[in-house]
């Protein structure tokens, strides 16, 4: 018996090794994102000049956010009557209907949705669901001091968010938790933005999978290391394997972490099963 609890320990001990390791491979090969859809506090200044000819649809607000690579406008779509994100790059280049139409197969409420093209001075400009006051989801976590519950909550959100990704047969290398492209909004709310570069995988089971129990265990491992521990040992053995090479992007990225026998539904339910029982002892405690 005492053997058993030992090697438990020990096997708890590994994944967390194992899962700092990738975390920091992640966050070295995670490229920073050339601009982002929400209106936290970045400290972009909301001062820009207008852009040029553009769709009437459109009324200009302000600037949200600049990088590298081209820069994000907020925008009032008048024909729906809601705030819309337009992102412009540079460099003379332009966003493509097959970028879009990858994107629109995404299909999940904590993916940030692609509503279009919207041509702006003589280029194809990106219409992007607005994520209004969205943080980055491990600072948000942390400068709100999430409840275990909510905390399992947006735990929950990523892994269906990863599942969508998987769904709809994409991968994107550049969703590090570092580079502000897993957000909460103002509702609380977890939202995935910047995935414009997402490519057609094969099999894309793999990828979204390692980069789902990644986002959690960073998230978990920054906010609460008991529940960390509790959904450890509820998974099943661990394969690990190397990185490799996408052939698309012609990028390094953790192959993964994979555990043989769990799929998106078994750890949507183990997170699930542990949310509902802090509830009831909570419940308990109360009485």
């Amino acid at each position: 018996m005492k053997d058993g609890k030992k090697m438990k320990k020990l096997s708890s001990k590994a994944n967390r090794i194992i899962f700092a390791v990738l975390l920091f491979i992640s966050t070295l090969l995670s490229a920073n994102p050339a601009f982002a859809m929400y209106d936290g506090k970045s400290g972009v200044s909301t001062h820009a000049e207008t852009p040029g000819k553009h769709d009437r649809r459109y009324t200009f607000t302000r600037e949200i956010g600049r990088g590298g690579f081209g820069n994000v406008n907020l925008y009032m779509d008048t024909e729906s009557n809601r705030p819309v994100a337009i992102k412009s790059l540079f460099h003379g280049k332009e966003f493509s209907e097959e970028q879009l139409r990858k994107m629109q197969k995404v299909d999940s409420p904590y993916v940030a949705k692609a509503y279009g093209l919207t041509e702006i001075d003589g280029k194809n400009n990106l219409v992007m669901e607005y994520v209004d006051g969205g943080i980055p989801f491990i600072k948000a976590s942390i400068m709100h001091q999430y409840s275990k519950e909510k905390l399992l909550d947006i735990c929950i959100q990523l892994v269906k968010a990863f599942k969508a990704f998987c769904d709809a047969g994409l991968e994107h290398i550049d969703l590090g938790q570092h580079t502000g492209n897993v957000l909460i909004d103002i509702h609380g709310n977890l939202k995935i933005i910047d995935y414009e570069d997402a490519f057609e995988a094969g099999d894309a089971f793999m990828g979204n999978m390692c980069q789902a129990l990644i986002h959690v265990a960073s998230l978990l491992n920054a906010t609460d290391n008991t529940l960390y521990d509790k959904m450890i040992e509820h998974l099943p053995g661990i394969v690990f394997l190397p990185c490799h090479w996408s052939d698309n992007t012609e990028r390094m990225y953790p192959g993964g972490l994979l555990y043989p026998t769990l799929r998106f539904e078994n750890l949507i339910k183990i997170l699930e099963d542990m949310k509902n029982n802090l509830k009831l002892s909570n419940m308990r405690y109360s009485q």
